[in-house]
């Protein structure tokens, strides 16, 4: 049955409302995480800098009751719930340092305090909340009027006044003329089967981790990215240590991040340079790191500490890396970190779309390298983990995918299959990496709209959308009232999970909407 069949049956309502002007649209964004709380911070932003509204309404839909928060930014308080990205570094504004002149203006020490700093996570919470709440109050100033609902969008139907209904799981409808997807993470099935079973924790972020994690056994983390991390962190600080094993594909553990002393923007002229190109490998990509690396800091990084390249395949173990890695920081020799975080945002973008099919889904297969070097953990909680390791409190394994992890209902046990044997563990904290899988994801919206045809799958994942603007691409054709940010963009842009990202995409698709509104207005 057909999106238009489907509506004709909900009431009539395509001959009551009428499409407004531009000025006089509703938005509706679903999703108040990063992405949803940037786009309405920049919306904002703009109506202040243009004098005048760019819509009537904007409707903010959101499950939790926690605007801008998400599960990492939630309201839970615990010693172990702190960022891994310096406050100096944390911005959902875009402008820079934004985060600690929020800090600074509530007396919460001064600037050059917060140059090594990494704040709690529900103090980074409380600042995107605020920052949503000023961004709301300066779009009222202007006549637009805010709605903000907490619920579950659970469909879409565009009408046939090319206008947009959505349903409510409470079975609630709400009508407006554009529409930007900002849900979030779905949830990774790789530990679905083992949900059912006692002894499963879902994240540390959770308020009831503490409560019911028992320190005192055996643990298994599944994954070895920041998240596990977090986990092993959190179970040392409730006063565990009884063996904590880390099991992930990779075997990877994430690079220690470098002092700000050691932190100095560069230009990798190298790596600019394949902007120029019209298509590239992924070894000419990693030869111009390489050589950026060289070339600023003399602080050659072996290109198999990137990735498991075609031709150098060695496996690397995963803890002597981490521990060489933290050595060189406290060195002073981490330097091709500055390099490396320029390769991010709009250059990333730039390289990655014009990598060879083959190499993109080879850099996808080994994204966890990458991630393990951008996202690193700080050197004060890579001391912790060091210290752990060393004494047989933390083991880090690589998991054969073929067996994975099984429950053992008869011992109470989860049994993971790992390299040189098995591990064991009463409980089990699921701390792997999310899932862009549009067919399989756990969110009814997107289940609802791939299965109507109204969004479509991107051949490397996520919905595909137009690259400039974020807009929904369907069959070719770019749609311009649906708009999708956020992680399930994944396939589109590679790079999606950090915080500047969220505000790099919202301003793509605010720009978009102004320019529409300047359009009309002349």
């Amino acid at each position: 049955m057909g999106t238009h069949n489907l509506y004709c049956g909900i009431s009539g309502l395509s001959e009551e409302i009428e499409a407004p002007s531009l000025s006089d649209e509703t938005l509706i964004v679903i999703g108040a995480g990063a992405s949803g709380a940037a786009t309405l911070i920049e919306i904002a932003s703009c109506s202040r800098e243009s004098g005048h509204r760019r819509f009537k309404k904007i409707i903010l839909i959101e499950r939790t009751t926690q605007l801008g928060r998400g599960l990492a930014f939630g309201k839970a308080e615990a010693p172990y719930l702190q960022l891994n990205m310096r406050t100096s570094e944390i911005s959902i504004t875009g402008k820079e340092g934004d985060f600690t002149d929020w800090l600074v203006k509530r007396g919460i020490g001064s600037a050059h305090d917060f140059a090594d700093h990494y704040a709690a996570r529900a103090l980074c919470g409380n600042y995107i909340s605020d920052r949503v709440a000023e961004a709301v109050d300066g779009l009222e100033a202007f006549g637009t009027e805010v709605q903000i609902i907490r619920g579950e969008a659970v469909a879409l139907w565009l009408l046939p006044n090319c206008r947009y209904l959505v349903h409510l799981l409470d079975e609630s409808m709400l009508v407006g003329d554009r529409v930007i997807l900002a849900t979030g993470h779905s949830r990774s099935k790789t530990c679905d089967h083992l949900r059912q079973y006692p002894g499963f924790l879902e994240s540390p972020y959770d308020p009831k981790f503490a409560a019911t994690i028992r320190p005192e056994l055996p643990s298994l983390i599944v994954g070895s990215s920041l998240t596990a991390i977090d986990s092993a962190k959190a179970i040392l600080s409730l006063g565990g240590g009884n063996q904590i094993c880390l099991v992930s594909r990779g075997g990877i553990l994430p690079a220690v991040r470098r002092f700000s002393t050691h932190l100095h923007r560069s230009f990798p002229r190298h790596l600019h340079a394949l902007k120029d190109r019209d298509s590239l490998s992924i070894l000419e990509v990693l030869a111009a790191l390489d050589r950026d690396v060289r070339e600023i800091h003399e602080d050659p990084l072996p290109l198999q500490h990137l990735f498991p390249v075609p031709t150098y395949r060695t496996r690397t173990d995963g803890v002597r890396r981490f521990q060489e890695d933290l050595r060189r920081v406290h060195a002073g020799k981490a330097g091709y970190q500055n390099v490396l975080e320029e390769l991010d945002g709009d250059l990333l973008e730039e390289i990655w779309t014009r990598l060879l099919p083959d190499d993109k889904r080879y850099l996808l297969r080994y994204s966890s390298h990458y991630r393990a070097l951008r996202h690193p953990m700080p050197p004060a909680t890579a001391k912790q983990i060091e210290n752990a390791i060393s004494q047989n409190q933390i083991h880090v394994k690589r998991l054969r995918a073929r067996e994975g992890i099984t429950y053992d209902p008869r011992r109470g046990e989860f049994i993971a299959a790992v390299d040189g044997g098995t591990v064991t563990a009463p409980q089990l904290v699921g701390a792997t990496s999310t899932s862009d899988d549009l067919e399989t994801s756990d969110n009814p919206l997107l289940q609802q709209a791939l299965r109507t045809h109204q969004i479509e799958r991107h051949p490397l994942g996520g919905i595909d959308v137009d690259r400039a603007t974020c807009r929904v691409v369907v069959d070719r054709k770019i749609n311009d009232r649906l708009f999708a940010l956020g992680p399930m963009t994944s396939g589109v842009f590679f790079y999606v999970s950090a915080m500047s990202e969220c505000v790099r995409h919202a301003r793509k698709v605010v720009t978009f909407l102004m320019q529409k509104c300047e359009l009309s207005c002349e």
